[in-house]
Formats: structure tokens, sequence, C-alpha cells
């Protein structure tokens, strides 16, 4: 991956800036909160973009404003890459849509699929797109100094624990910790199978019983067929006998089904009767009411006239008295001015703008005007507020004259409405009396039609007997039919049961053999998971382990001692790959080392990672960049001279170092100079 420009907006410090990088070691320098660190946060931001407790959108986007971006121009492999992310303000500040531009093609993508494509560019692990670190890219390109330090004062066990996620040595462990709980699972499933097989024999046994019962109650629903088919015969014939009787009985029921049907009509007919000659006389009660109540002497058009009349005498008085109230409120200001002026003139001796003594002529003459203003005024006042309350009690009266009229009004239409619904309700008794006219003519034709009826029944004679009858001696022998099916259905339902007690008891101990089978198969895999998967995990887990901390250890002590030309101290790393620090023969702590050494050390512990993790992992797309920010704060100059020899020595394409030591611009191949003044950063 070798870096190409960076454009920043509305980023921190930045407000529009370019940045091109070439190919070699780059120095970004400045004063201190120039914005150096600021170029590294955006490039972070673009490849990985905001991420929670590492990297969050307040502390990019610039303050007062609502959108800013990034983007970033690399390339891999002579493959052209441009990667853009933009943050916008709401609530908060958040990631919006972005785009990659791939050798020209461009595709617009959403945070999480721009975070997927890098992950695919740079060839990092795949597990890596959910995480809140991005490890590898943060232990192999950019590694903050402090951050690096943290790593060094961590307990033994959390600095493992990061480093072995790092390396990916961490996947045997989740492997062996998943095959163990692989195995607890096949022991838990066998103590399940063997429960589940212990009844194996007796199932068998259990089989053959209901085999030798089935075929008994074969034997046995055998012997009642021939009788239910005799009973059958028999029921056959009768019903042949019944069916001659039951078309005369059927003519029977039509006949007395219509006898019913016209007695409901009948009584339905003297009931709708009864109750027309209820509303008939409730509707000839209303209109007698109604005559009697309605009030037909309003003459309408007098009233409208005279309410026309009132209203326009209101329209006129509302005017008048609108028109003597802006009096009023006229004649108060001229008061209040006049007022003001002659408080004003009492105390005034000296003319605020010629600054001469004011004449007490002029005083007395400027008084007394504004006195006689303020006198009118009062008198017009109390003359004006006189008419308003006239004018008001006028537009009472004829408010409440305009009341009476529109209740005048307001009957008039009630009874209109009330005279035209009379002829409806005359209309409405003329038809409740013709209906009741055509129903009294109904019941005479059916009083006929029941006279036939009834005759005609008395010519069927005992045929409801003959029916009965015949109904008894079928009913007989669908009894005893009954009866024998009811034995047949019983030893048919128990041989049902039984032959599916038999298919089940047989499925079950095919089950139950092939549970047998999966047993012991799931012992054998036990048993090579136990004896050999596991142990062939802790080899090769071991022999890995051990190729990293002699490699790690190796380069560790290798760029320490390039920074710090010392015998006094001697330096490596335990097993869990933390540093063992001896000075003069005595064990001493990371903490006791001056500022200087603990900045070659972390350094030291740095570049050994970057080269450990570059050598373990060849896939990734990063192995040729490196980004130290601030990696010699506390060193000597006879330190800083060495920083020449560790960058040659790296042998890298691309290296980025942020300080503002000013040696190291004699060694490098670049310089970027930064300045911020009024809040922006910019390039000198």
């Amino acid at each position: 991956m070798l870096l190409k420009k960076i454009i920043l907006e509305n980023i921190r410090s930045y407000t529009k800036q370019e940045i091109d990088f070439v190919e070699g070691s780059t120095l970004l320098t400045g004063n201190i909160g120039s914005g150096k660190t600021s170029i590294l946060l955006a490039m972070d931001f673009a490849l990985f973009g905001l991420r929670r407790g590492n990297l969050n959108g307040a502390s990019l986007l610039r303050n007062g404003t609502n959108k800013g971006y990034v983007e970033l121009y690399f390339e891999i492999n002579n493959d052209k890459i441009v990667i853009k992310r933009t943050l916008k303000r709401g609530t908060t500040v958040t990631q919006d849509s972005g785009h990659v531009i791939f050798n020209g093609e461009k595709k617009e993508l959403s945070p999480v699929e721009l975070k997927q494509a890098i992950l695919d560019l740079l060839n990092y692990p795949k597990d890596m797109l959910t995480r809140n670190k991005d490890l590898v890219y943060r232990y192999t390109v950019y590694t903050p100094q402090d951050e690096m330090k943290q790593i060094l004062l961590a307990s033994n066990d959390t600095r493992l624990e990061t480093l072995r996620k790092v390396f990916g040595i961490d996947k045997y462990k989740t492997i062996k910790d998943n095959t163990k709980v692989f195995i607890s699972l096949i022991k838990e499933k066998n103590r399940e199978l063997q429960g589940y097989l212990l009844d194996l024999n007796s199932k068998q046994q259990e089989l053959e019983s209901l085999k030798e019962k089935n075929t008994k109650l074969s034997e046995g629903i055998i012997k009642l067929t021939p009788q239910l088919n005799s009973l059958n015969k028999d029921i056959r014939s009768k019903k042949q006998e019944l069916s001659k009787i039951e078309s005369d009985f059927k003519k029977l029921g039509g006949i007395r089904t219509q006898l019913e049907l016209n007695e409901q009509k009948l009584n339905n007919n003297l009931e709708r009767i009864k109750e027309d000659n209820e509303k008939i006389k409730v509707i000839e009660g209303e209109v007698e009411d109604i005559n009697k109540n309605v009030n037909i002497n309003i003459n309408i058009e007098q009233v409208e006239r005279d309410l026309n009349k009132i209203k326009k005498n209101i329209e006129e008085q509302e005017l008048e008295l609108s028109s003597t109230k802006n009096e009023v409120s006229g004649a108060r200001i001229i008061t209040i001015n006049s007022s003001k002026i002659i408080d004003e003139i009492q105390d005034l001796n000296v003319c605020p703008v010629c600054k001469q003594e004011v004449p007490k002529d002029y005083k007395d003459n400027v008084l007394n005007k504004e006195q006689d203003l303020v006198s009118n005024q009062k008198q017009k006042i109390d003359n004006l507020e006189k008419k308003e309350l006239e004018l008001n009690s006028n537009l009472n009266e004829n408010k409440q004259e305009i009341e009476k009229l529109n209740n005048l009004e307001k009957e008039y239409e009630i009874n209109k409405v009330k005279l035209d619904s009379i002829s409806s309700k005359l209309t409405d008794v003329e038809s409740l009396k013709s209906l009741q006219k055509r129903l009294n003519n109904e019941i005479t034709e059916i009083n006929v039609r029941n006279g036939v009826l009834y005759k005609e029944l008395k010519e069927f004679g005992d045929i409801e007997e003959k029916t009965q009858e015949k109904n008894k001696e079928i009913e007989n022998l669908q009894q005893e039919l009954k009866s024998l099916e009811i034995n047949k259905n019983i030893l048919e339902i128990e041989k049902k049961n039984i032959d599916l007690n038999i298919e089940n008891l047989t499925n079950e101990i095919e089950r139950k053999e092939l549970k047998r089978k999966d047993m012991e198969q799931l012992t054998k895999i036990q048993e090579w998971l136990e004896e050999y998967f596991i142990i062939s995990l802790d080899t090769i887990e071991n022999n890995i382990m051990l190729k990293v901390y002699n490699d790690f250890n190796s380069l560790f002590q290798k760029w320490f001692y390039t920074l710090v030309n010392t015998e006094d101290i001697k330096i490596r790393l335990n097993q869990d790959l933390s540093p063992l620090i001896e000075q003069n023969n005595h064990d001493i702590d990371y903490n006791y080392l001056s500022g200087g050494e603990k900045t070659a050390a972390a350094l030291a512990y740095r570049l050994s990672l970057n080269q450990v993790i570059n050598n373990l992992i060849t896939s990734i797309k990063t192995n040729d960049l490196i980004i130290l920010d601030e990696p010699t704060d506390g060193f000597s100059d006879e330190q800083l001279d060495r920083i020449r020899i560790v960058l040659k020595e790296l042998n890298l394409k691309q290296i980025i170092i942020v300080s503002h030591e000013p040696k190291i611009e004699t060694f490098v191949d670049n310089v970027i100079s930064f300045k911020k003044e009024n809040h922006i950063t910019s390039i000198v």
C-alpha cells in the first residue's frame, strides 16, 4: 500500500486542505497542536470509519460546521484507489454514505460496505468488520506512541491476550475451547443415547407379543362378517316396502305444512291490521295537535323589513362608536404629551441644544399654552365618553329588538314545517286504510283454502300408523346390526391400534439400532479428539508461539540496542512477551527507565511488532507502509541520529513520521510543515 494524497474538508482545524505523499520517508512537522496528528486520524477514519470508544465524529468534524469529508488516494499493486468518507451533524455527528473508486470505477457505498471494501482491498481478516479496533492496522501501520506504552504497562495477561489476537494465534485456543465443548456435548449425547437404548430388549419382546394378539383379532373379525351381511339384506327389503308408503306420507306432510303456513299468515295479517289501527289513531291525534298549536298570524314580510332596518341602525351606531373611541384615544395621547412637556419645561433652565439659559417668559408662555390644551382635551374626553355611553345603550336596545325578531322568524319557519307535515301524515293514513282492506280480502281467501285442505287430510286414513310400524321393524333390525358393527369396530379399532403399535415399535427399534451405531461412531470421534486432535493443536500453537517469541525477542533487542547505545541495560522479552529489563545486574521496572529509554523501548516494541506481524501474515497489503507518531519523545541528540539508522534498516517503501524535532528533517526524503493561525491549519 502506497499513500498518494489526502484531502480534508472541515476536519478538526482544517477547512480545506490537500496533502501529497511521495515514496520514501516523509516528515510531518510543526509546533505542538498545529494539526499533524489530525492527518493520521483522518487517514484512520477514511480507511475504517468511526468506531465507538476509539474514533468519534464529534472529535473529527470541525466545530461550527455541519458537513465534512476525508478523501484518501493510495495504490495497491499498481491499482489506483480513492476512498471518500463523509460526516454530517444532527443531534450527534454521524457517518454519511461515501464511495470507493477502483481504477476509475466508482461505487457509492454505506459506511459498513465501505469498511468491508477496505478489508477486501487490504486483505485483512474478515472478522474485523464488526470489531471496534482494527488490530492489524494498529500494530503494523499506525499506533499512537502513548498507546504502545500502554501495552507495555498493561498486565501480562491483557498484553498476551491482545498480541495473540494480533498474531492470529488466539484461534488455536478458540479451536481447543470449542473442541472441549464439542467433546462435552459428545459425552452428554452418549449418556443420553445410553439411556435411550436401555429398553431395546424389552421393546423387541413387546413386539412379538403384539403380533400374536393381532392374529387372534383378525380371526374374530372374519367370523362376524356373514351375520352382518344377512342383517343388511333384511334391512334393504324392509326399506323397499317403506318407500311405497312414503310417497303418500310426503303428500300428507305437504298438506300439514301448507295449513301451518296459512295459519301463520292469517295471524300475521290480523296482527298487522291491529297495529295499523293504532298508527292511524296516533297520526290523527298528531294532526289535531298541530292544527291547535300553530300560530298563523305572524307577518314574516314585516318581520324581515324590521330586521333590515334595525341592522342598518346598528351598523351606523357601531361606526359612530368606533369613531368616538378613536377621538377619545387621540385626546388622551395629546393630554399625555402635553403633560410630559409641562413636566419637562418646569425644570428646564438651560436649552439642551444651544446651551443658553431659557427665559422665564418663554417657559411661562409654553406652560400656559400646554395647560390650556390639556384642559380643552379633558373637556373633550368627558363629552366623548358621555356620547359613547349613549351609543352603547342604543346598541343594546337594538340588539334586544333583533333577538325578538329572530325568534319570530324561527317560530314562523317551525310552523311552516309543521303545516307541511300534515299533508304527509294524511297521505299515510290513506295508505294504511288501503292496506287494511287488502289484508281483509287475503284473510277471506286463506279461510277458503284451509277448508279444502282439511277435506284432503281426512282421505289419508291410518297411513301414519303403517309408517310407524314399518319404521319400528327397520329400527329393530338396525339396532341388531349396530350392535354387531360395534363389536366388529371394537375389534378393528383394537387391531388398528395394535397395528399402529407394531409399526411404532418397529420404527422405534430401527431408530434405536441406528442410535446404537451413532453412539459407537461418537465414541470413536471422542477418542480421536482427546488422544490426537487437541494434542496436535497444542503442538502447532506452541511451535508458532515459540517462533513468534524468538523473532519478536530478537528484533526487540536489535531495535532497542540500535536506539540506546549502552552496556548498562540488558533487555529481552519474557515468554508472555513482556519486557524484562536488567540494569547493573538488577531487574528494574519499565517505569524506572529514563524518558528517552522508555520511548526507545516503546519504539523498539512497535517496530518489532510491525515486522513480526508482516512476516507472519504475509497476505496483507500494508506491509510496505509504517506511520510513526511522535516516536522520539525524550530522545537525546545521539538517539535522534540513530533514527537515521532505523529508517534505513526498515527498508520500507513508505515511512511517515510525525514529529516536531527539527533534526529529523536532515535525514528524511520529504518534509511537510504545518502551521495553525486563528484555529485554521495550513501547509507552510
